[in-house]
């Protein structure tokens, strides 16, 4: 058999053709099947793990929204004056427990991961949205859950297992805690305590993402013995779940969290600040399936090639080898004509002609012939100039395929240019959009000013600047008078455009420089830049009178208390807020429709103006403040 191969080979040109381009064909299409799968194998891993790191983050971002918006929540409650009535007189205190159960079930229904809502004090259970819930006990008596959350910190959160603080099933929550304050001050071990449901959070936040076919994004935590916890997982099935269980079941700390084990992929993304991380499961199957899909695809597409490739170089073997062939066979035929040998295939008085190459093949075969035909000279000629032709009609053939393709690079070259232009286009919409969306994020879309995020910035941009320049800055906390009775009247459709109408004096009656915004509900801040405490008492003044005098479109005139201070040496954020929030306390307390100031950590409140506390005794009087208040209650 190989003899009989290596004899065609020797001599047959189209044997040796065909043999060398369809090994050739063979070594490009293998070469290139194996890059195409190591490629696209490599560009399936990356992108995996480009959409894993994407998850993450977008699901960092998630949470620390949400532990964000609970925490301004409990903020929120921990001033509340249900909550401040509860820590007052024990026997008045009764009274507001179906108003604070009401309260609380509103929010419950509205969040179901909210698991138990306390009021503690000296670790004593004042109130609980939940009486089944009991504290668990030792043997002295002593509240034992009680004790152990009265060691947490004041603020931040936890995270622990429930069967800590009661009897029953293990169940990890998250325990958030805040101080109460009352006169604006912290009290004595009172504080409220809320605990959210760890699985339900899950559940809610990341229960509808998947990473590929099974892979999903967890909770982990870090709870009060530094072990790192999860709530149930769904999605993993078969190995992946097997091994999911036994590489989390050895989860004692952050970094017993392995990169791979078995058939999944974790990565994790903590969240700075807090005792929370999230968690991306992904199974290696999934990319293992893509990848094996992907090589089985470019293994059916090198077969189509070879099996293309083969049939392209036995057809073109047999063109290019056909004419030599028959060269050959016109050789033999003119060499038998001038031997005088008789030829049927050759007419009578007719001479083939030929040309050829001394060579072992078919070529060979030619240059014998030629020995004999040397007398042939004017034939040769002959062919020379049939030859000569031929190669002119193909110069022209090639002109006229050069300037097609000249014609289609140039129908390209506009393509790309238009499509260039239409991608340049929407990239500028997209950037427009971007601003769009940037300007949206610190705009309050009812009343077009500032939102507390955008006021937190500039907050923040002004206590450095303060600190590191010394360029000084004020801030008034107004608040409308009575507005509860425009909802209560009118409704909160007339509430919001009493609002609107409330910003668009404020914007109006201030400096370009200042900044104004909707610090939540009826109160509103503003930012004075460049600004001591007598300029920004003169400001709220002036902008006291503007309202007082403005005609509202839903229920009249309307008026607002003020609260004014401005920054000092050692000053936080936090103190400059507390110190204005007194100062609106007071103002309200003393009658609405005032201006009250407080100065630096030590000063003392004092009113804006003799001028200002005698407009607001007048109207006192006539009673356009409202019914008056009793002493040490602050009206809304």
């Amino acid at each position: 058999m190989i003899v009989a191969i290596r004899h065609i080979l020797k001599h047959s040109i189209r044997a040796r053709l065909i043999a060398m381009t369809g090994a050739i064909v063979v070594a490009v299409v293998c070469l290139l099947t194996c890059v195409m799968a190591l490629l696209g194998a490599s560009s399936l891993r990356q992108e995996s793990d480009a959409q894993l790191a994407q998850s993450l983050g977008q699901s960092a971002a998630l949470l620390g929204n949400f532990i964000e918006v609970r925490e301004s929540a409990l903020d929120q409650w921990a001033v509340h004056p249900l909550v401040d009535a509860m820590f007052g007189d024990p026997e008045v205190a009764g009274i507001f427990v179906p108003n604070l159960h009401n309260f609380f079930g509103k929010i419950r229904a509205q969040e179901p991961w909210l698991s138990q809502v306390f009021l503690v004090q000296d670790q004593q259970v004042l109130y609980s949205d939940d009486q089944r819930f009991e504290f668990s006990r030792d043997g002295n008596g002593v509240a034992a859950g009680l004790a152990l959350i009265g060691r947490l910190p004041a603020r931040g959160a936890s995270v622990l297992d429930l069967r800590r603080l009661r009897a029953g099933p293990s169940q990890q929550v998250l325990l958030l805690k805040r101080p109460v304050f009352k006169d604006g001050r912290p009290l004595p071990g009172a504080s409220v305590v809320l605990l959210l449901d760890f699985a339900q959070i899950q559940q809610k936040l990341f229960g509808q993402i998947r990473i590929g076919h099974s892979g999903f994004v967890s909770i982990a935590a870090s709870d009060l013995s530094g072990k790192v916890v999860l709530p149930a997982q769904p999605g993993l099935v078969g190995s992946e779940r097997g091994d999911f269980r036994q590489a989390s079941a050895a989860w004692r700390s952050w970094s017993d969290i392995p990169e791979r084990y078995g058939s999944i992929v974790f990565r994790r993304q903590h969240l700075d600040g807090t005792p929370f991380a999230i968690v991306g499961v992904a199974s290696r199957d999934d990319i293992r399936a893509s990848v094996l899909r992907l090589v089985a695809l470019s293994a059916a597409l090198g077969l189509l090639a070879l099996l293309f490739g083969v049939c392209c170089a036995i057809y073109f073997a047999g063109r290019l080898t056909g004419p030599i062939l028959t060269l050959t066979l016109k050789a033999e035929q003119l060499a038998r004509y001038h031997a005088g040998e008789a030829d049927a295939a050759t007419p009578s008085g007719r001479m083939p002609k030929v040309d050829g190459l001394d060579r072992h093949d078919e070529l060979g075969r030619l240059a014998h012939s030629f020995a004999r035909l040397q007398a042939a000279i004017h034939d040769k000629i002959a062919l020379i100039e049939n030859q000569n032709q031929l190669l002119t009609t193909q110069d022209a053939r090639t002109q006229e395929l050069n300037q097609s393709l000249e014609r289609k690079v140039q129908e390209r070259t506009g393509q790309l240019q238009q499509a260039l232009l239409a991608q340049q286009a929407f990239g500028e919409q997209l950037q427009e959009k971007n601003r769009e969306l940037d300007r949206l994020s610190i705009t309050d879309r009812l009343t077009g000013l500032c939102n507390r995020l955008r006021l937190d910035q500039v907050l923040d941009d002004e206590i450095k600047r303060y600190q590191r320049c010394g360029t000084p800055f004020a801030l008034v906390l107004l608040d409308v008078d009575h507005f509860k009775r425009v909802n209560d009247t009118f409704g909160h459709q007339a509430g919001d455009i009493v609002l609107a109408e409330m910003a668009d004096l404020l914007a109006t009656g201030t400096r370009a420089l200042d900044v104004v915004g909707r610090w939540g509900g009826e109160e509103f801040l503003l930012v004075c830049r460049d600004t001591e405490l007598d300029g920004a008492a003169l400001l709220a003044g002036k902008l006291r009178e503007q309202i007082a005098g403005h005609l509202f479109r839903v229920g009249g005139g309307k008026t607002c208390s003020f609260g004014v201070t401005s920054v000092a040496p050692g000053d936080t954020l936090a103190q400059m807020i507390a110190r204005a929030d007194r100062a609106l306390y007071r103002s309200k307390a003393g009658g609405r429709d005032r201006v009250e100031l407080e100065g630096g950590p030590d000063g003392a409140g004092k009113a804006a103006a003799p001028a200002v506390a005698a407009a607001a005794a007048s109207a006192a009087q006539a009673g356009a403040a409202g019914p008056a208040q009793p002493a040490g209650q602050v009206p809304a």
